[in-house]
């Protein structure tokens, strides 16, 4: 074949490889904010995406468009309800607690509390009413919105859960899942044996079961039973590192510390699994993913640096990458608004795509679990320290913003796939032209 016929049949092939390869979008972040000098320990996003919190050893507030409202004192762990009327947060062994005002413009704080510990995982019904706090050695706590301790029990959990309308708190540990009552009185579900402690878990939003990581393997627990029942576990592609789920506990998404993120359904099938690390790099791990509220749109941060939005099928829709490491990622419920975190930046995108609002509510209504004449021994409950908790000086979050810079600083576009192909394209064409 000569190189007149070569060549036009050479062009034809690389132009049909690149219209059967999907388009992957390099997108820049619409703002990036930096903590210079303090390490951010999470990240929150209200349902619309209107306020953002981030805990930076002080609690950060954000407009949508990355004007920093406020600082306030003290932050780490930052949980926003759905809708962003109330902000939960633990700095050391301190609880703190925010109401938003009514011009949405401003945040006041309301409380704070010192529990027997450092706080190990929190988690806020949607209301705001009920909250839950596992203070490491010091055992769980159920506190009201409020302010009010109601109990507390001296069990470790490492992870704690509330569904949306406070009716049923779990917490899990290495020696057991247990379910809280709202006096913090803990009782033990005996059919549930625990191998491991679990990093992750959540809980549906009927409260009617959970799902935690063992390692590897993903677990569902029947948590309206009084003794708990495994409703099904499975393995994911790797051992899980972070975990989010849709209040139907219809989706189900898990990060691996092999860079890969999985899509689970309610029966525990895997339906899709996206690699981010497709290399195999060591370091590359998921470390936290987050779904919208209809499931239809998934983001995922590495350790490497790497933001992914991926769709409802797995597709990557586009992806980010520094050279920062990625720790926490916070979704608005439509889907809308990504903001990740690295050490010190937070890196906030806009995505076209939208979904359904993200007001975590039941997907089934029934009654409350009617509960055996037996009743369970109790594990030993905490000494009460005082009812009320003594309310620090309520400090009103200015509702004009402060003038906060806001580091606009868009990192590069990775190079589209057309170029290198192109170049291709050009060898061989001189190749063919020596010829």
């Amino acid at each position: 074949m000569n190189t007149r016929t070569t060549l036009p049949v050479l062009i034809f092939i690389i132009l049909v490889v690149l219209l059967a390869v999907p388009p992957v979008q390099a997108m820049d972040p619409i703002w990036t904010y930096s903590t210079t000098g303090n390490r951010i320990g999470g990240v929150t996003v209200s349902s619309d995406g209107s306020a953002i919190a981030a805990g930076a050893e002080k609690i950060l507030l954000f407009s949508r468009n990355g004007t920093l409202l406020a600082k306030e004192p003290y932050g780490e762990q930052v949980l926003f309800t759905p809708n962003g009327m109330y902000l939960i947060s633990s700095y050391g062994s301190t609880l703190y607690f925010f109401q938003r005002n009514a011009t949405k413009s401003s945040f006041q704080k309301k409380w704070d509390y010192d529990l027997p510990g450092i706080v190990r995982s929190i988690d806020i019904s949607d209301d705001g009413t009920t909250i839950a706090a596992s203070a490491g050695a010091g055992g769980t706590y159920v506190v009201t919105g409020a302010g009010k301790l109601t109990g507390g029990n001296t069990n470790y959990s490492a992870v704690v859960r509330i569904s949306p309308y406070g009716q049923t708190i779990v917490g899990a540990s290495s020696v057991a899942l247990y379910r809280y009552s709202s006096t913090g009185t803990a009782f033990l579900y005996d059919n549930v044996s625990m191998i491991s402690q679990p990093d992750v878990m959540e809980i549906t939003g009927s409260g009617d079961w959970v799902v935690y990581n063992d390692d590897q393997r993903l677990i569902s627990v029947n948590t309206a039973i009084e003794e708990g029942a495994e409703r099904w576990k499975t393995r994911a592609t790797g051992d899980i590192t972070s975990l989010a789920m849709v209040p139907a506990g219809t989706k189900i998404l898990v990060g691996t510390e092999n860079g890969d993120v999985d899509l689970f359904d309610d029966k525990g099938n895997l339906v899709w699994s996206h690699a981010t690390n497709p290399a195999g790099y060591p370091g590359a791990w998921v470390k936290e993913v987050a779904l919208s509220a209809d499931g239809k749109i998934a983001a995922a941060g590495t350790y490497d640096g790497k933001t992914v939005a991926l769709s409802a099928d797995g597709k990557e829709l586009w992806s980010n990458s520094t050279k920062d490491h990625i720790n926490h990622i916070a979704l608005s419920g439509d889907g809308s608004l990504v903001i990740a975190t690295g050490e010190e930046t937070l890196y906030a995108f806009s995505s076209s795509a939208q979904s359904l609002p993200a007001v975590r509510s039941p997907q089934v209504t029934q009654s409350p679990v009617q509960q055996k004449n037996t009743t369970p021994v109790p594990v030993t409950t905490a000494p009460q320290k005082t009812a009320e908790i003594p309310v620090s000086v309520t400090r009103e979050i200015t509702s004009v913003p402060t003038t906060y810079s806001v580091i606009r600083t868009s990192t590069q576009s990775a190079v589209p796939a057309i170029i290198p192909l192109l170049g291709i394209l050009g060898a061989a064409f001189v190749f063919l032209k020596r010829r």
